[in-house]
């Protein structure tokens, strides 16, 4: 599934973006005909760890809760500097296409998030596919929430305000969440930021999914082949739990800031996503990198927009727990 079709006009990139695009061409971590899982993903760590972004001087902790599945792993995120003995919650859902990625390929950009909005951050390691099925990993990240919800106050979180973040597959997983306890009942999460979401398209034979589809490192047929992994069959991509975007209601959902990358598949369906949750009732920010490509948060050694997307989220994450903790009071 190596892409051997002639790269696109790589013009419209940052030079960074261009050198990684030819890098990846060349030596992709996605490719199912000649890696296992497991080799895939210890190639996107090493490979996002040798351009990652600097780590923020926050504090960490490693514990593991009670999950769906049995231990449950989460990195806590405190940073260095408390104004309060109760902090907000963002519980972050990598990306990595659910396939891959770790706590460790996503340290830096918590850390960067957590020192931007001032508030703790609890990273979800879900169950991956091929070996954990749907909707293992979406079962976790509710697992995690909920935990977050009932246990803040024993690592100093206040469970009253509580947000959700996530990129790519992790932004999808984000989303259901939100829509998930909406339709259990549960109260409203009071944010979501989610980058470049795979959230469903609402017409795959046009937009940015025909326009980005080669040339530009993730292509269509390697989503497909993500998806073969998650799922038990290919009718579950019409499931709002796999697709969010394909809910036909998206009222009372939390306040949103979706951000996307324009040289990218899965530009169009967050930006759609978003447009739905605004016609819909809900506040949402839209905000697109116009020079990089997907996966640009996990390049912020080399790509400057990713430290400036961690930083826009985590302001708008300390602007929705101020309001949050505005309305309790």
């Amino acid at each position: 599934m190596v892409n051997t079709i002639p790269m696109a006009d790589l013009s419209g990139l940052d030079g960074a973006s261009q050198e990684i695009v030819r890098h990846l061409e060349a030596h992709p971590f996605l490719d199912p005909l000649n890696m296992t899982p497991v080799q895939m993903r210890r190639a996107f760590d090493d490979y996002y760890a040798s351009i990652d972004m600097d780590r923020a001087p926050v504090k960490t902790q490693d514990k593991d809760i009670s999950g769906p599945g049995g231990k449950l792993s989460v990195r806590i995120y405190h940073p260095e500097v408390v104004r309060s003995s109760k902090l907000p919650v963002t519980v972050f859902c990598r990306g990595g296409g659910l396939v891959m990625g770790s706590l460790q390929s996503y340290d830096a950009i918590c850390r960067r998030i957590c020192q931007a909005s001032e508030a703790i951050v609890v990273a979800v390691d879900y169950r991956q596919p091929p070996e954990h099925k749907h909707p293992a990993a979406l079962d976790d990240c509710l697992a995690a929430v909920r935990w977050v919800r009932d246990n803040a106050t024993s690592f100093g979180g206040d469970p009253n305000r509580v947000a959700i973040a996530g990129d790519s597959g992790g932004g999808m997983l984000a989303a259901a969440t939100t829509q998930a306890m909406r339709d259990s009942g549960e109260a409203a999460l009071d944010f979501q930021f989610l980058v470049y979401p795979a959230v469903g398209s609402l017409d795959p034979t046009k937009g940015s999914m025909v326009e980005f589809a080669f040339g530009y490192v993730f292509t269509p047929d390697q989503l497909d082949w993500l998806y073969m992994q998650y799922l038990e069959g290919p009718e579950l991509r019409e499931s709002p739990e796999v697709s969010p975007n394909l809910a036909k209601n998206l009222s009372g959902l939390p306040p949103a800031l979706i951000v996307t990358a324009h040289y990218d598949i899965f530009c169009d369906e967050g930006e759609d996503y978003g447009r739905r949750l605004q016609s819909a009732g809900v506040p949402t920010q839209i905000r697109r990198f116009g020079e990089v490509i997907h996966g640009f948060l996990n390049m912020g050694g080399r790509v400057p927009a990713a430290a400036e997307a961690c930083d826009m989220g985590g302001k708008a994450l300390a602007k929705a727990f101020r309001k949050a903790g505005t309305s309790a009071s």
